[in-house]
């Protein structure tokens, strides 16, 4: 019987592409400022959807900026600590979670990334509370990034669940199953058709016991574990 439901945040509770979208709308914003240049708005998601590598290096040659190492990394910087206004839960997620949440079950997130970064992305989403535990896996030491047990153990602890009453609800299939090699947790696979970043192949070829496309799916699905 299934005591707590643990989700993944990026692509899962949210679409990651809103929170790129807002990330380079300021950093655009700061090229405008710092520079004195007409950015256009979209030009680095633009960029980022024909090719996602060197985005910044690309943009600011197209707008014949010359640059140092220390100006890329006041972009990134920008990014991965601006506040993403605007971005929203996946349809469905909010109802689901609080239909789990008075149905008695334990709530809690198992996210990789920047703290800074998916902290702020947490609070704008204004979920926190819904959580009885979240755990940004770059808080344990980067080594400890998903496919890592780690974050599962001390999720399960914290809890006060057995590994088997605990399902995973995640998106990558290179990291968000393969726990299961070494832990009896039962993972759902959630993809979402607007997503921007492939699901990959599945990691040591462990698959999730189901896949759901929206929201509506989950309770039912939980209930069948």
């Amino acid at each position: 019987m299934i005591k707590a439901v643990v989700f993944d945040l990026d692509d899962t509770l949210f679409l990651e592409s809103d929170y790129v979208q807002t990330g380079f709308a300021c950093v655009e914003e700061y090229i405008s400022k710092n520079y004195s240049v007409d950015v256009k708005k979209g030009l680095l998601y633009d960029l980022f959807l024909k090719d996602k590598r060197n985005v910044y290096d690309r943009a600011l040659d197209s707008l014949g900026i010359n640059y140092t190492k220390s100006d890329m990394e006041k972009l990134v910087d920008i990014y991965h600590n601006h506040i993403p206004r605007g971005i929203k839960l996946t349809d469905g997620a909010l109802e689901v979670l609080k239909h789990l949440k008075t149905s008695g079950y334990k709530l809690g997130m198992i996210t990789d990334g920047r703290p800074v970064g998916q902290n702020n992305k947490i609070d704008c989403l204004g979920i926190r509370d819904l959580f009885d535990k979240i755990i940004i896996t770059d808080d344990l030491g980067i080594e400890f990034r998903k496919p890592n047990e780690k974050a599962f153990t001390l999720m399960a602890q914290t809890l006060g669940v057995k590994y088997e009453e605990m399902v995973y609800i995640g998106d990558n299939a290179t990291k968000d199953f393969a726990v299961m090699k070494k832990l009896p947790i039962k993972t759902i696979q959630f993809i979402h058709h607007n997503r921007i970043y492939s699901i990959g192949e599945y990691l040591f070829g462990i698959k999730p016991i189901k896949i759901i496309t929206c929201y509506k799916q989950l309770i039912d699905t939980i209930g069948e574990l």
